[in-house]
């Protein structure tokens, strides 16, 4: 929005200098114009932020073990135990009975 306005400002801001040949009337007009265009855009620029919040996860899939790492706390980032209480998994899947076992009981 700010930016369409500057570019409609400075359309208008051009066709008035070419217009007229008063170079005080335009150069107020200018510092006016940028100045009403500097404050619209710092008015709207504070009142429409939204701060955005996610939750990150990395995951390692390695050619032996997978690792994965999440949100600890405010700012950490921790490793995750499997249900052994290990900070790695064993990369391997197995079907046997007609069931999928991963990690360790594969």
């Amino acid at each position: 929005f700010c930016t369409l306005l500057t570019i409609i400002i400075v359309m208008q801001n051009t066709a008035a200098q070419a217009m007229t040949r008063r170079v005080c009337f335009t150069t107020r007009f200018d510092v006016i114009t940028w100045a009403c265009v500097i404050l619209l855009c710092l008015f709207t620029t504070m009142t429409t932020t939204q701060y955005a919040s996610a939750h990150v996860i990395g995951i390692d899939f390695g050619t032996e073990y997978v690792k994965v790492a999440g949100p600890h706390g405010t700012q950490q980032l921790d490793m995750v135990l499997n249900e052994y209480s290990k900070r790695k998994t064993p990369n391997i899947i197995a079907y046997r009975h007609d069931e999928w076992h991963i990690g360790d009981h594969a």
